[in-house]
């Protein structure tokens, strides 16, 4: 019964070893991403256009852990509409304040923003002045980042996140030990008969 138990609590080992693995790969991502600035693209990389801001609205995104819980992440959607051709749906960091997007909606803009990545949008200029600056969003997303890695990077988070990875990868360990087969007894030789000659 109690080896049971045992082989029972170490099938979950491996949930410890990802998770360890999970918490230094962000301390590593955000560590990276605060000493480049937040991972923001470029300006020059960005695209350009214009139109008129027809609607605008909050967008909440929600996301199921795979080991319980849940996560949520906002941000403001914009409806851009160009003088010729389709609709664009700009997204625009939760943290721009909300009257600066009220600004924004039934005037025409100018906007930067990045295609590949879901739209988001570093500039916004409504007759010829910056409602959100490209500069602004730099230092915001620097911000965010330094927070990151003062969360995933500290030496607390550090340490535990070793140790969840050292005792996922013992636990495997101890349990593969603990299936393997018991080695196999040599044979006994058997003992020789009254005048038998061993082979």
């Amino acid at each position: 019964m109690g080896k049971r138990f045992i082989l029972w609590v170490l099938s979950y080992a491996w949930l410890a070893l990802l998770a360890g693995l999970g918490l230094l790969g962000m301390a590593g991502y955000s560590t990276y991403s605060a000493s480049h600035g937040g991972m923001i693209p470029e300006e020059a990389a960005l695209t350009s256009a214009s139109g008129h801001i027809t609607e605008d609205r909050e967008i909440t995104v929600e996301r199921k852990r795979r080991y319980g819980g849940k996560t949520a992440k906002k941000y403001y959607e914009l409806d851009l509409q160009p003088a010729s051709g389709d609709k664009i749906k700009l997204r625009v960091d939760f943290d721009v304040p909300r009257a600066t997007v009220e600004t924004a909606v039934d005037g025409d803009v100018a906007v930067r923003y990045d295609p590949g990545d879901h739209n988001n949008t570093y500039v916004i200029q409504q007759d010829g002045e910056d409602l959100v600056s490209y500069a602004d969003m730099a230092r915001l997303a620097q911000k965010n980042a330094d927070h990151d890695k003062e969360i995933f990077a500290s030496p607390g988070m550090m340490g535990f996140a070793v140790l969840l990875a050292l005792l996922g990868g013992g636990g495997l360990w101890w349990r593969r030990k603990l299936l393997a087969p018991a080695p196999a007894e040599p044979a006994q030789a058997k003992p020789l008969a009254p005048g038998e000659q061993p082979h």
